[in-house]
């Protein structure tokens, strides 16, 4: 997935809203990756295994 906010009025970091993702199946297990940019505050990165039994 690829997303993105929009917002009005602010243009100090054309990336700030950004998002992305990525999901794998593999098996038994499942990998999700995800990345938010959050402008100067920086980016979020998450990171996820599941398995399913």
């Amino acid at each position: 997935t690829l997303g993105r906010d929009q917002k009005v009025g602010t243009d100090s970091d054309r990336f700030a809203g950004l998002s992305i993702g990525l999901g794998l199946d593999y098996r038994q297990y499942k990998f999700d990756y995800g990345m938010s940019s959050f402008g100067e505050i920086g980016n979020l990165n998450r990171l996820s295994m599941s398995i399913i039994f």
